[in-house]
């Protein structure tokens, strides 16, 4: 019998509300603009964020 392999990376859920679901479309145009995946694209913010952050420091 195959063992199973543990999985190296670690997923999360993102949930928009009803109200927000104007937001995801938000999100899924500037990401074909850009041509990231979704979660290419909220790790790309973190990023962005945890540099500007650092500056100054």
């Amino acid at each position: 019998m195959e063992r199973m392999t543990t999985r190296t990376n670690k997923q999360i859920t993102l949930s928009f509300a009803k109200d927000e679901t104007e937001l995801l479309e938000h999100l899924d145009a500037i990401r074909r603009h850009t041509h990231y995946t979704r979660s290419g694209w909220v790790k790309e913010q973190i990023r962005k964020s945890h540099n500007e952050n650092l500056v100054g420091v």
